[in-house]
């Protein structure tokens, strides 16, 4: 990393607006035929008038049993979905929250016209044998990614070219060096991708040949035409489309880095109540809890059972530094911090030293987002947001106005302070004593590069191309 003199720009004038839209009305659904996995309508109410109830709790156990049950077998009895059911992943607890979402996009998006056709439910079950199938390759072709070169070193660098241009864009554009009049035409022009082109078409192809490839690459051949089509339609219209389109709108992106922080902070220290009087331990008690917290460190840090797994990659080159120098601008604030560092990042290269490092990451870091309880998480923000009765799909979200979008941007600004200021100590260190001012242009700056719908559309598509290519490296070739 080479020092920069040149104090970058930093934007300090909101330049985007939103506007608001009337919300889409949604057509009642008509009844559904009795076919797995459909319930009856007076069974799938017993399930949707629950939320009425107020001691029910839509993530329990027993309530998702009871979802499949209604959605894939309302009919049969059976206590467990085991019995019936294959296996989506290889955790129970993943398919417990896999499975009611699964059950409600077969509900809404294919029982809703199949049903008109016949009432044989072999395409429905030959199509879950499918999903399982697929799951099942996904989460192998899952473990044998690289989390710590993923996470910490390809996303950073897309997170940080996106900052970088979106800077370049501000303080050049309509100049010589950027003769361009829109952000949108700039950003288009340093950061061109083949599906976001003046043609919609285009990136309707891309979707499409993109669905297709993963789609060879996950199903047998002998499986029917009419279901691989089907997928290939379903994985690239549905999934894929409907994907980049909801995250890359600036307050779904707020949101998201909203829900990041959220869990980056501990719920315990969100939950304080400022006016419980404080309890102060004795020394005895103090004194158990630094030896128990040196020992887990140790044992973080010497561990040696995933030697042979272990990440390849030097820590002192990952990407993630580079971009946290950018987003703190350390080279412009602070240059003889960052001479240092860099000095310092030297002793890293040492075998022992990278070691200790990887282990340190991988037990602390990376073990904490490969839990089941995030990927649960994930999977139950889905089936709200889009099934938020556990029935229809929910009535499209109202775009927020300029008002609601600046509360929502607001939210997001304080919880990116409240995990700076959770780790005060090393921003501090990496900035300054004050962590007023200075920190706000940065968070200002940093939120700013999301506003525009058609920027974040380039960083979605960016960031699905490295996620396949990493669980599909030969896509590469």
């Amino acid at each position: 990393m080479s020092v920069n003199t040149k104090k970058p720009t930093i934007s300090k004038t909101r330049i985007v607006k939103l506007k608001s839209y009337t919300r889409v009305k949604t057509k009642s659904k008509t009844n559904l035929a009795d076919i797995s996995p459909s319930p009856s309508s007076e069974s799938l109410g017993r399930v949707t008038n629950q939320k009425t109830r107020p001691n029910i709790i839509k993530s329990s156990p027993e309530y998702l049993n009871h979802l499949i049950r209604k959605l894939f077998f309302p009919h049969l009895d059976c206590t467990t979905y085991h019995d019936i059911l294959p296996s989506l992943t290889s955790s129970n607890k993943i398919d417990l929250y896999l499975y009611p979402f699964l059950g409600l996009l077969i509900r809404n998006f294919i029982n809703r016209w199949y049903e008109r056709i016949t009432d044989d439910q072999e395409f429905v079950n030959e199509l879950i044998t499918t999903v399982s199938s697929i799951t099942r390759k996904l989460e192998t072709k899952l473990k044998k990614v690289d989390l710590i070169e993923l996470l910490l070193d390809d996303l950073p660098l897309i997170f940080e070219e996106h900052l970088k241009t979106y800077r370049k864009i501000h303080s050049e554009l309509g100049s010589t060096f950027l003769p361009f009049d829109t952000i949108n035409s700039a950003f288009d022009h340093l950061q061109n991708h083949r599906a976001l082109t003046n043609d919609p078409k285009e990136e309707y192809y891309y979707l499409k040949i993109l669905s297709n490839m993963i789609v060879q690459k996950l199903l047998p051949d002998k499986d029917s035409t009419l279901v691989l089509t089907f997928v290939n339609d379903l994985l690239g219209d549905m999934l894929l489309k409907q994907i980049i389109e909801k995250i890359s709108q600036p307050y779904q992106m707020f949101e998201i880095l909203t829900k990041i922080c959220e869990i980056i902070v501990d719920e315990d220290e969100k939950t304080e109540n400022p006016y419980v009087e404080v309890v102060h331990e004795p020394i005895s008690v103090k004194a158990k809890k630094v030896l128990s917290s040196l020992s887990h460190f140790i044992a973080y840090t010497t561990s040696i059972n995933s030697i042979e797994k272990q990440s390849p990659t030097i820590v002192s080159s990952l990407h993630v530094f580079t971009f946290l120098d950018n987003f703190f601008q350390i080279h412009t604030y602070r240059p003889v911090l960052y001479s240092t560092l860099c000095s310092l990042a030297r002793l890293l290269k040492n075998s022992y030293a990278n070691h200790f490092s990887i282990n340190l990451i991988t037990n602390t870091f990376i073990k904490m987002l490969g839990s089941e309880d995030l990927f649960c998480k994930i999977f139950e923000v889905a089936r709200e947001n889009m099934f938020p009765q556990d029935d229809i799909m929910g009535a499209p979200r109202i775009e927020p106005d300029l008002q609601e979008l600046e509360a929502i941007r607001k939210t997001t600004k304080e919880s990116l302070r409240k995990v700076l200021i959770k780790y005060s100590y090393l921003t501090k260190f990496l900035i300054c004593d004050d962590l007023t001012l200075e920190l706000d242009d940065i968070l200002e700056d940093f939120l700013t590069s999301f506003e525009k719908r058609r920027l974040n559309k380039h960083l979605a598509y960016r960031i699905l191309d490295l996620v396949i290519l990493r669980l599909f490296p030969e896509f590469s070739v």
